[in-house]
């Protein structure tokens, strides 16, 4: 982003240049990553299931290999290389961390997850040389959630059943999580704001830029996550306190805000009319005929902007302006809610009293009722009894079934921060801190200097980090492997030499060995998988599959399903000793004793499964009956 005079669009004789040679082999690389994690994400519904998304690993992983082997990488900022390195040992923690958690198979999976995000980090920090190819980089970032939300848009507006596709009055696709689908739109944002603000971008590109933003706020509006919100509010703040050209960004943050405030009734309007199916279908609609709008005002916007210029007191008094504008922002809230005092003890009260569903709220964005605080509680009073390593990766789910006051069964803490300090405790708290904080600290830096790609990714990933603080879109990697993608093009130091030979040997061993880790774990599950749809085959696909994944229990789930009676009880009996903390197991197990006629055995399970999950109706009903046979 700039506002030199100087500054021009890309020309067609430019693209033959060394520098732009080098984009054209950078950006099939990074458009790759994030084109297919928005296709999983359509095809697989954003599913944590590692079999779903180990694809994504391995397509990034081999990118990676390649680049190293081919001699093609820069050498990364140090502080960028301590960064990788600790999302590495974070990584490495979760794995480690199997031999204590609850629950092994879901901390190997962890593990795993964690080593995809620091390949997906590393990716950009080897491929991209300069701020041309980290523009086009950006691109790819702000064109697959803009994508993502136009083709949901579609589907909202000609869907026989658009009921199915909202939960709680909230979309629910194609990320089954709400809060995680506004994730993966939200990170489009400012790419797509940062592109359309820049004089070196075509005006048709700009254009486009601005409706990718647009589509991508308005998908957000879809979803009313309250932690998208905070996200915006704090990545604008950060944004414009750091990034000296901030002018440049008002007209196009300006624009696509009172697209999406025009829209914002058709939008939201499915909470208020219950999931209305003419409702949901208008606000499909609604998102398709905003993005149309914004590409045209993005045309006017770029054109008439190339005729004019700014200078440094101009944008001091815009920033003076904005600054006014938010004071008087929160003196007009102040004042619509009273004492501050009350108001803040009255959103204190909501906040603690749980998730209820009698809620007249006009929008769920006015709503402050859930069950985090009793999540929160959990994860503090046990992080007091683990907080050197934690309870083990994937640790707080088994953790809350046990100790949870709400009926409610979280897979994790809904804040990254929290669920880090629990499960793997003040090591892996501090590794999470270095492996973010160092190539956020070159972000900011290079946003200082008004680099297009920092600027764009000090937004997007502040907001990101703001999110994730309360929601638990760290494990969806349909929004975690675009936020390190972003952040490690932010992160891309220009004019940095090519890594040596050493190096890039040792890189693309690193490389090998992460695809040592995806690939047997990625084609267990598929056999886990056919094995459940396919009798024929299923013994060998359930024997190859616990062959190549020892750790996971799913092959002896798998089996303890499809097998005959003695292998399936055998099965179980095993998956229940490898994990004996996992509800799920105990319970299968259980009920397959049960099913088999033995209720003294199949009590004592139901019995241990009562206890690692005391709430549980499900558990309570077959027991009883356990004991009534028995």
């Amino acid at each position: 982003m700039t506002t030199k005079p100087e500054s021009r669009a890309i020309s067609v004789d430019e693209l033959a240049s060394s520098k732009l040679a080098d984009t054209a082999r950078a950006l099939p690389v990074l458009a790759a990553v994030t084109t297919s994690t928005a296709v999983l994400t359509w095809q697989e519904r954003g599913s944590i299931n590692a079999t779903h998304w180990l694809p994504v690993a391995v397509l990034v992983a081999l990118l990676l290999l390649v680049v190293l082997a081919a001699g093609a990488a820069r050498r990364p900022h140090r502080l960028s290389l301590a960064g990788l390195a600790a999302t590495v040992a974070l990584g490495g923690l979760a794995m480690v961390s199997l031999e204590w958690s609850p629950l092994p198979t879901l901390a190997r999976d962890e593990g795993l997850l964690t080593l995809a995000y620091a390949t997906a980090l590393a990716l950009p920090l080897l491929v991209l040389r300069g701020g041309r190819d980290g523009a086009l980089a950006l691109a790819a970032v702000a064109a697959a959630p803009a994508a993502l939300a136009l083709v949901t848009a579609a589907e909202l507006a000609r869907s026989s059943d658009p009921e199915s596709l909202y939960r709680f009055e909230r979309l629910s696709f194609p990320v089954s999580y709400a809060n995680a689908i506004a994730a993966v739109f939200l990170i489009g944002v400012w790419p797509a704001l940062s592109l359309a603000a820049s004089r070196a971008v075509p005006v048709p590109a700009r254009a486009l830029a601005l409706a990718a933003g647009t589509a991508s706020a308005a998908g957000w509006l879809l979803t009313q996550s309250k932690g998208g919100a905070l996200g915006l509010c704090v990545s604008a703040a950060v944004v414009l306190v750091v990034v000296p050209g901030r002018l440049r960004l008002l007209v196009p943050t300006a624009l696509v805000g009172g697209l999406s405030a025009a829209g914002f009734l058709r939008l939201t309007g499915p909470y208020r009319l219950s999931d209305d199916a003419t409702a949901i279908a208008d606000a499909g609609r609604a998102l398709l005929v905003l993005t149309a709008i914004g590409f045209v005002l993005g045309l006017v916007y770029a054109t008439a902007d190339r005729r004019i210029r700014t200078n440094r007191k101009l944008e001091r008094a815009a920033g003076l302006a904005v600054g006014l504008l938010a004071l008087a922002g929160v003196a007009a809230a102040l004042a619509a809610v009273g004492r501050p005092d009350q108001a803040a003890a009255a959103a204190w009260d909501e906040f603690k009293s749980g998730y209820t569903r009698q809620n007249t709220a006009s929008t769920h964005l006015l709503s402050l009722g859930s069950n985090r605080y009793d999540m929160w509680r959990v994860t503090l009073a046990e992080f007091e009894e683990e907080p050197v390593v934690g309870v083990g990766a994937r640790g707080f789910g088994a953790l809350y079934l046990r100790e949870g006051r709400t009926e409610e069964t979280p897979a994790r803490a809904h804040s990254v921060l929290l669920e880090v300090l629990v499960e793997q405790g003040v090591v892996g708290l501090l590794l999470l801190l270095v492996g973010v904080g160092t190539p956020l600290a070159l972000v900011v830096g290079h946003a200082r200097q008004r680099a297009l790609p920092a600027v764009a990714a000090l937004g997007g990933c502040c907001g990101w980090l703001a999110h994730a603080s309360v929601d638990w879109i760290w494990t969806f990697p349909a929004a975690g492997v675009p936020f390190f993608c972003l952040l490690g093009i932010g992160a891309a130091s220009p004019g940095r030499p090519p890594l040596s030979r050493a190096a890039s040997a040792g890189g693309a061993l690193a490389a090998a060995l992460a695809l040592a880790l995806f690939v047997p774990a990625l084609l267990a599950g598929r056999l886990t998988e056919r094995a459940l749809t396919t009798p024929v085959t299923a013994e060998r696909d359930l024997r190859w599959a616990r062959t190549l994944d020892p750790v996971s229990v799913e092959p002896l789930v798998a089996e303890g399903r499809v097998a005959e009676e003695g292998k399936a009880l055998a099965a179980l009996a095993k998956a229940a000793r490898k994990e004996p903390r996992s509800v799920r197991v105990r319970y299968l197990y259980g009920l397959r004793l049960l099913d088999a006629g033995r209720a003294a055995a199949a009590t004592r399970e139901l019995e241990a499964a009562r206890l690692l999950s005391p709430n549980d109706l499900l558990i309570e009903a077959t027991l009883r009956r356990a004991r009534a046979i028995g």
